[in-house]
């Protein structure tokens, strides 16, 4: 028999396993305690007149509870009307509270539970971030007195001046109690309190007058003696007393005493008012200096800086005059681009296209909502504000002079930019951001003759815009229109040693000159 040729088959791949597996889950804990599982149940209640002491253990977890009046002006007997249908105890509880006008307080320890009830309640806020709130001033401008010896009114001649004062541009920040005093009145105005405490004989008569409601015709009796019980109960219960307000300015604190309705009320203002206030601006500020050149402009083109077209302007003119300036007028530009992402650096490229950009600043800091931000940079220049001329006498005669002494004043002015920026942040998260910047620059010298001394006083040119944006947070906002119109001139001399020869000989070009001052301050809400 032939060998048997070995056959070659091949391996079937093994099955995959089929076995079901488990869905994925992720489980999760809830820690509780005790007193939200209590305040977690359900009740059913329909009783038109209970007493409030059985109101309140009418629930089966509260059946066994300790009921305790904290003072004097709780009456556990008064009836109410309580009905509810699988609400919950806390929410019944506050049912209880907003019918009595009492305030309870649910403490649960161990299998022990304690339900204390008041007619009264004290509570305190933190608002320090409201107790110094500052009051800015801006003051601007420059002024000389002194009365001329002579009139003639001649531009460049020298004036005899006998006396002269002079004050620069400057912002003032004052703290005064106002404001606080101010928060204070508001929360008794919520109290329902009066806010002078003093009255006379007559408004007392009155209110005992009032003391019984009047019965109109077609009013209800019954409630007319309700409310006659009430009132009858808050004048005859000892421990009643009028409601007040305290206000700690040195920590921040105000606390109040009163019903807990009115307490509550507060509450809601104050809690509000304090949401407000912790929250914080981060603003970011530059200011660039722009200059052109060739006298082909005169500014900036706004229009090729920006090729989005939804774009908010608004766009105001102003005049400004200060003693002897010759430049009087100046409009100002204020731009918020509510969306995109415009960087400073894009900015500036795109101004480099019509001169050159330095960047002059660029602050940034953190305030809290609110309050009034400086940015800015001056140099202070002193300068001759008051002379005073004292004849002095020899020994030998009394009624010659024989020399005299001079004494100086001097005076200091800030010159340069200054900006206060105020940001508030609105309900729609928004912030809206009034900005108030000036520019005071030196423009020349008037001179003043005095006593056959010459005393040079500086000249203050102001350019001062004020605008109010609202601004997405994060969204830059642009302003311009501080412009300086300056000539150059370039000289070319040969280098020979006769000056009037070299300058005969040489060459001048003029070049006109145009800076415009831009601020771009950017706001965003921290955490937001």
């Amino acid at each position: 028999m032939p060998p048997e040729k070995a056959v070659s088959t091949t391996k079937a791949k093994p099955i995959p396993s089929t076995a079901e597996i488990a869905p994925r889950t992720s489980n999760f804990v809830s820690i509780t305690t005790a007193k939200k599982q209590l305040m977690d149940e359900r009740i059913t209640i329909n009783n038109p007149k209970i007493a409030v002491i059985d109101a309140l253990t009418s629930p089966k977890s509260l059946s066994h509870a300790n009921i305790i009046a904290k003072d004097a002006g709780v009456n556990l007997a008064m009836k109410i009307g309580v009905k509810t249908q699988n609400a919950k105890i806390e929410d019944y509880i506050s049912q209880i509270e907003g019918t009595t006008d009492y305030f309870i307080e649910l403490q649960e320890t161990g299998t022990d539970v304690t339900l204390y009830v008041s007619s009264v309640m004290t509570k305190s806020w933190d608002l320090a971030t409201l107790s110094d709130m500052p009051t800015v001033e801006t003051k601007s401008g420059f002024s000389a007195t002194g009365q001329p010896s002579n009139n003639s009114g001649n531009v460049g001649e020298v004036s005899d001046f006998s006396s002269n004062e002079a004050s620069g541009t400057q912002l003032t920040t004052s703290r005064t109690d106002a404001s606080w005093q101010s928060l204070i009145d508001d929360a008794k105005k919520v109290l329902g309190l009066q806010i002078n405490d003093s009255q006379d004989a007559s408004s007392n008569q009155n209110n005992e007058k009032s003391l019984i409601p009047e019965l109109g015709e077609g009013d209800d009796p019954i409630s007319m003696l309700n409310e006659l019980g009430n009132r009858l109960d808050d004048e005859m219960n000892p421990y009643f007393i009028e409601p007040w307000v305290v206000g700690n300015k040195r920590i921040g604190t105000i606390t109040a005493f009163g019903k807990p309705s009115q307490i509550h009320r507060l509450d809601e203002y104050l809690s509000k008012l304090t949401s407000k206030s912790q929250r914080q601006v981060h603003l970011e500020g530059a200011i660039l200096d722009v200059k052109t050149t060739n006298g082909q402009s005169y500014g900036i083109d706004w229009s090729t800086v920006y090729a989005n077209d939804d774009k908010t302007i608004s766009l105001s003119g102003s005049a400004s005059q200060a003693l002897s300036i010759v430049d009087g007028g100046t409009w100002s530009f204020a731009a918020s681009i509510p969306f995109g992402n415009f960087t400073l650096n894009s900015v500036i490229n795109s101004l480099r296209e019509q001169g050159t950009v330095s960047v002059q600043s660029q602050p940034r800091m953190t305030i809290t909502n609110g309050y009034t931000a400086y940015l800015g940079s001056t140099q202070e220049f002193s300068f001759v504000s008051n002379v005073d001329f004292l004849p002095l006498t020899s020994g030998n005669s009394s009624n010659a002079a024989s020399d005299t002494a001079i004494t100086t004043q001097l005076s200091r002015v800030n010159v340069g930019i200054k900006i206060a920026v105020t940001p508030r942040i609105l309900d729609n998260g928004k912030i809206l951001v009034n900005i108030v910047p000036f520019l005071s620059s030196i423009t020349g010298f008037t001179p003043i003759k005095s006593a056959g001394e010459v005393y040079e006083t500086p000249n203050i040119a102001l350019q001062e815009m004020a605008t109010q944006v609202i601004t997405e947070s994060g969204s830059p906002i642009y302003l311009g229109g501080l412009v300086v119109n300056r000539m150059l001139q370039n000289s070319k001399n040969l280098p020979i040693k006769n000056e009037a020869l070299a300058k005969a000989l040489g060459s001048a070009s003029f070049e006109e000159e145009n800076s415009e001052l831009v601020i771009v301050v950017t706001p965003r809400e921290v955490g937001a």
